[in-house]
């Protein structure tokens, strides 16, 4: 907050966007602490409710003990409640586990493989289907299925599950005493239930499982599994949110400064044991001072978002887009030689001339660029060699007309379309 508070101070455009994000990425670790601390008071309940179990089941063998009236049915008794016991151990025993690599999970397809291999051992017998809720809560999507669940559509609406109309488990026995749901197939005749996992105060998935509505129901393995799949999925979806505010510029949705470095890194070394080439395009856009005196720092940061996604729609598969900081930005192509690079930067430049973008009933145009051109290895062997390189030809593209191509170490760009230094 101090931090914040100093920032907020200086009054200038850049420092209030800085103090903004610190609030935002405090206000983002307090869910965070939150989140986390919800886990460990659900862990807890677990844990007493498996203490209070036992001191039922101990009560319910001292009971046994005393009416029994033969050895063989009192081993038999003892035999069924080691049992229940056993069972339960081990279902806390894997939730626990699931839940300790769910925290750690980085990616989908971990979290995929995680829930898909502890599910059947935690709820045997009983296939299902996990989906995951999408940032818009629009869309359920299927993330992970065991046991051969056929029943339920794979993408559907929010809509057409009763269980999140309700925000409450629905139940739904074969003989069809219960509303169907809609995204559960006609043809499908058994039982069902869908959980709506909830956490971070909505909705983040929903699970759904084939089985008899009233076994389901009384099934307690079933029920912890998927009040803990809510909380792992919601501390998931914030560890990736915090991840993608690191990594990307909040106004463009480009990766960021951080993340280029750390790219080129890995493209440079991988194309060191290749030998092939990466291109490095750096652009600026021209006159930005005078875009933001007419149409002020909105229409500014409207014109830098129009531009990004300029960029993001002229990029193959592979390639890296970046914010480099105000008005620059940095295209990084892996495998390109010098002369596509330069092809890509051209037709970028042409793209970008002719881009209009409506603010306030107004046209903001002409947005131009200023682009340097560099490779990897004939302008350096590191990445910030080739960089500098990009970077110099960008700015001997503005000193020579603007609106133009420079290759490192070459004047001959394209020819002067007539925008005033």
């Amino acid at each position: 907050m101090p931090m914040a508070m100093a920032l907020f101070i200086l009054g200038d455009s850049r420092s209030v966007e800085m103090a903004l994000l610190i609030l935002a990425f405090s206000a983002v670790l307090a869910v965070a602490g939150r989140n986390m601390h919800r886990w460990i008071e659900s862990t807890t309940r677990l844990q007493i409710e498996r203490e209070q179990l036992i001191d039922r089941l101990q009560h319910a063998t001292e009971t046994l003990e005393s009416e029994v009236t033969t050895s063989r049915d009192r081993e038999t008794a003892l035999q069924d409640i080691t049992a229940a016991l056993e069972d339960q151990t081990r279902s806390v025993h894997l939730i626990n586990g699931m839940v300790q690599r769910l925290q750690e999970a980085t990616t989908d397809q971990e979290l995929t493989e995680i829930i898909a291999g502890y599910a059947p051992q935690i709820i045997p017998g009983r296939p299902g289907t996990l989906f995951l809720m999408n940032n818009s809560q629009n869309l359920l999507t299927a993330i992970a299925s065991w046991g051969d669940a056929t029943g339920s559509e794979m993408d559907f609406p929010p809509d057409n599950c009763w269980a999140l109309r309700r925000s409450q488990t629905h139940f739904v026995p074969a003989d069809g005493r219960e509303v169907r749901c809609q995204h559960v197939h006609a043809a499908f005749s058994g039982g069902y239930a869908c959980y709506p996992l909830l956490g971070r105060g909505g909705i983040v998935g929903l699970l759904y499982i084939e089985a008899d509505a009233d076994a389901a129901g009384q099934d307690e393995a079933l029920n912890a599994f998927a009040g803990n799949l809510g909380l792992a999925l919601a501390n998931y979806r914030l560890r990736e949110a915090l991840r993608v505010m690191s990594l990307r510029d909040p106004l463009t949705g480009l990766f960021n400064r951080r993340y280029l470095e750390e790219a080129l890194v890995l493209e440079f070394g991988r194309a060191s044991r290749t030998d092939e080439g990466v291109g490095i395009i750096v652009g600026d856009l021209d006159h930005f001072k005078r875009l933001n005196d007419t149409h002020g720092h909105d229409g500014g940061d409207a014109a830098l978002r129009a531009v990004a996604q300029v960029l993001v729609s002229n990029v193959r598969k592979g390639d890296i887009a970046c914010r480099h900081g105000g008005e620059e930005f940095v295209l990084v192509l892996p495998g390109a030689s010098l002369e596509q690079t330069r092809e890509r930067a051209d037709e970028l430049r042409r793209t970008l001339a002719q881009l209009e973008v409506p603010f306030h009933g107004k046209m903001i145009s002409p947005i131009t660029m200023s682009i340097g051109v560099a490779v990897y290895p004939k302008h350096g062997s590191s990445p910030d060699a080739v960089l500098r390189q990009a970077d110099k030809a960008m700015y001997q593209a503005k000193q020579h007309g603007r609106d133009r191509v420079v290759v490192a170490g070459s004047l001959q760009g394209a020819p002067d379309h007539g925008v005033p230094i």
